[in-house]
């Protein structure tokens, strides 16, 4: 075999040459946010700033305070010192995310972002394993290059977010689902209320779950423990205030910018039309599509590895507030493809 051509078939046309460099290219990228970049530009504006803080009023006995805004920017204030610009994201989770972060308050900041940004590889890395046992035998490089290169998952990298969690957890109610094991499943579905807007897909497993009493009793389980964690941090009269709260901070002053947003309520309202008949616009548009849903879903269930994401397709873009960062949750889907097409 002559040089030219052991270069040809060993490199130039070899996939996993070119997906190994790629790899190797975004793990420097990302070795050098972490740890390389200097201390400010790593903290300032990152999303996990708005977590730690929270926990930190937990931590210090103010639950009752979560959500009071200037409590907020104060512990970001104390986090930070007086030489860094505080976030002007507040804290919009249930009560019962901070337990999630009450950890990291007890290592310095910087400390604690490398170590959640460490965490969230491992859970990458561990989501990689999963859709290589549950839904593909492609080599594992190729997963790898599917999931590390995707631009919203180094942007939840970059900025600390959950969003990488979520799709875990979707990944897990995935398998628990084509295991039929529904008790499970629902357990599973009532976690995704770490992000409050996607209490929405919840119908949406309902109706793709095979045992729907089991599954209903298995999220309510999962509800009631939220429910008493949340009450027991916040007191219970939180809940009294929450959904007010939460219009409230959906808005430019508190960073949620609706050009910025990948999502009908946003559209809705780039095209003049008033937040409050938007928010009404889209919960009439989301009716319709659990109908249109539950007359479909046998067509479009977990029974196909490639639809596991279809409730999420059908429900994401009727969410008030979806980012770059949550676009991660779409990953499986698109992941599925690619993987289809290797195979």
């Amino acid at each position: 075999m002559s040089v030219f051509n052991f270069l040809r078939q060993k490199i130039f046309i070899n996939p996993t040459f070119w997906a190994g460099i790629l790899l190797l290219l975004v793990a420097l990228m990302i070795f050098n946010r972490f740890f390389f970049e200097v201390p400010f530009s790593l903290i300032e504006g990152s999303d996990f700033l708005h977590f730690v803080a929270p926990a930190q009023i937990v931590r210090e006995g103010n639950g009752y305070l979560l959500y009071d805004v200037s409590t907020n920017f104060q512990a970001q204030r104390t986090l930070l010192g007086p030489e860094l610009r505080i976030s002007i994201l507040t804290f919009r989770n249930l009560p019962f995310v901070t337990l999630i972060f009450l950890p990291f308050t007890f290592l310095s900041l910087l400390t604690a972002l490398r170590l959640f940004g460490v965490i969230n590889i491992v859970l990458i890395i561990f989501t990689t394993v999963l859709f290589r046992r549950y839904i593909s035998k492609t080599p594992t490089i190729y997963l790898f290059t599917i999931l590390f290169t995707f631009i919203p998952i180094i942007e939840t990298l970059k900025n600390g977010q959950l969003s990488i969690f979520l799709t875990l957890l979707i990944s897990v109610i995935y398998i628990f689902s084509t295991q039929k094991k529904d008790l499970w499943v629902g357990i599973m579905a009532s976690l995704l209320l770490i992000k409050t807007q996607f209490v929405i897909f919840s119908p949406f497993l309902f109706l793709i779950s095979k045992d729907k009493r089991t599954f209903f009793l298995g999220y309510m389980r999962g509800v009631l423990i939220i429910f008493l964690a949340s009450s027991l941090i916040a007191g219970p009269g939180f809940w009294l205030h929450y959904p007010k709260y939460l219009l409230e901070t959906e808005g430019p002053k508190f960073g949620s910018r609706v050009e910025e947003l990948f999502t009908l309520y946003a559209f809705f309202q780039q095209i003049g039309i008033p937040k409050q008949a938007s928010l009404i616009l889209n919960s009439v548009l989301y009716g319709v599509s659990v109908m249109l849903f539950k007359k479909n879903y046998k067509d479009a269930g977990f029974n196909k590895s490639i639809h596991i994401y279809d409730p999420q397709a059908a429900a994401k873009f009727i969410l008030s507030h979806v980012t770059k960062g949550d676009m991660v949750l779409f990953k499986g889907k698109e992941a599925g493809k690619v993987l289809r097409f290797l195979n």
